[in-house]
């Protein structure tokens, strides 16, 4: 919006240079401007007025933008998702009474070389579970999982996003994503890695959020055991480099 009012008045402010250059070159047969620079009389009013007509303008325009800012946003606030998160690696939370995997399931999240037939991996049982506690529902559009090396200078080592197109986390209401996580193991004894979740989701209205979760897996003393540390408040903007 700005641009555009900049644009307009320097539009407006270079008026005067062509009928200046219309003066100079005396080009009558098109405009009648004489040498005793009438141009200035008219070239006033036609400013005055057209000054006037934008300033009016572009005060209405301002003013309805705002309202309809300040509507949206209110609408916003009545419909606003707010996700509270909770991790759990027990398996007994993440399987149902069959075995199989309940919920929203990615499969196997391989890190190196590592895999769920290598008896030499080391396994975790992931289960994010995300609870609605906000004013509507939340659309979850992705999750991505970003393991990091927490001894080399948080260098990423692997990331996998899962995409949706529709998975809805109701008002007052708690969806689980879960996930088998292997890493190399042999000839270790103790291991950590950095973790960041990055969920990407929307309201119904459309509007949409990301947030970012600070957690880590670790092996220590043949305990495995996931954490999830803390996550920051939701953005607005998917602009944001995490």
């Amino acid at each position: 919006m700005k641009q555009y009012v900049i644009i307009f008045f320097i539009i407006i402010l270079l008026i005067p240079a062509f009928f200046i250059t219309l003066d100079i070159f005396n080009i009558t047969s098109f405009i009648h401007l004489t040498k005793e620079y009438d141009w200035l009389g008219f070239y006033g009013g036609f400013l005055g007025s057209t000054l006037g007509g934008a300033v009016t303008f572009l005060g209405v325009y301002l003013t309805l933008q705002h309202q309809k800012k300040t509507e949206d946003e209110k609408n916003r606030l009545s419909v606003i998702p707010i996700l509270e998160y909770k991790i759990s690696y027990n398996q007994e939370d993440f399987d149902n009474s069959n075995g199989q995997l309940a919920g929203e399931s990615w499969g196997h999240i391989n890190i190196g070389e590592a895999t769920y037939e290598d008896k030499d991996s080391l396994e975790w049982y992931f289960n994010l579970i995300i609870n609605n506690v906000g004013m509507g529902h939340a659309q979850i559009r992705s999750i991505t999982f970003r393991f990091v090396d927490a001894e080399n200078n948080h260098k990423v080592i692997k990331e996998v996003k899962e995409e949706y197109s529709y998975k809805l986390v109701k008002k007052d209401d708690e969806k689980s994503f879960k996930a088998q996580i292997y890493a190399p193991g042999k000839d270790v004894k103790e291991l950590i890695y950095g973790l960041k979740i990055i969920v990407h989701y929307q309201d119904l209205l459309g509007n949409k959020y990301v947030q970012l979760l600070h957690a880590g897996i670790a092996k220590s003393s043949d305990i495995n055991f996931v954490d999830l540390h803390f996550y920051e408040h939701f953005q607005t903007s998917e602009l944001v480099d995490f």
